[in-house]
């Protein structure tokens, strides 16, 4: 029985930028993205599909934070009720 010596690990690095109207990046991410070897040995090109999806969420109670003289926050936050 043969022992291999070296593995093959097949991996895509993913940079997502985000840009504002001037074209600006507002904000850059890096994933990678391990690929399957049955995948990979049959791969002959990536293509990468943007979804955006935006989604709004109402909170159910309020949170207020407190604030020091200086801006730095005062870490006793409270949830105030609503009945």
């Amino acid at each position: 029985m043969k022992i291999a010596s070296t593995i093959t690990v097949t991996t895509a690095k993913v940079i997502v930028s985000i840009k504002d109207e001037s074209g600006c990046i507002i904000l850059k991410k890096t994933f990678k993205l391990a690929i399957p070897k049955k995948v990979s040995e049959r791969m002959a090109d990536i293509r990468v599909e943007t979804v955006i999806d935006k989604h709004e969420y109402g909170l159910a109670s309020t949170v207020k934070k407190t604030l020091a003289p200086d801006g730095t926050v005062i870490n006793t936050d409270y949830i105030e009720h609503t009945s």
